[in-house]
């Protein structure tokens, strides 16, 4: 399951991705990344990008709130950055295999998803 999680993350991530660069910075936090390392490096090998943890209580919140500064002129989005407790690096032999299952389940999904609905 998590697995599952993990590579239906990059297909959000390949939509957010800069267009003209790959130098973009992933950030993950959150109890359920803390708590599984192993979901963590999932996810790293998942997007083949390092994966910055922050440990910080809230994370959303906090995201939120710097999102409102900005949409009232107060800050910019990198003018309070997280702190990084640890970098995920991926594993390019796992990062392989994740790309192959990737693909495995985009398939399996366009077989039970109506196309109206698929991306």
């Amino acid at each position: 399951a998590l697995e599952g999680v993990a590579l239906r993350l990059t297909l959000i991530a390949d939509q957010l991705k800069p267009r003209a660069s790959e130098d973009f910075t992933l950030m993950g936090g959150g109890g359920a990344l803390v708590a599984s390392p192993a979901w963590a490096q999932m996810i790293a090998n998942a997007l083949n990008h390092p994966l910055h943890i922050t440990r910080e209580m809230e994370i959303t919140a906090r995201g939120t709130a710097i999102l409102a500064l900005r949409a009232i002129g107060q800050c910019h989005l990198s003018a309070h950055p997280p702190a990084i407790a640890e970098t995920i690096q991926p594993n390019e032999e796992h990062a392989r295999i994740m790309r192959a299952a990737r693909e495995r389940q985009i398939h399996l999904y366009r077989k039970i998803i109506p196309e109206e609905w698929n991306p």
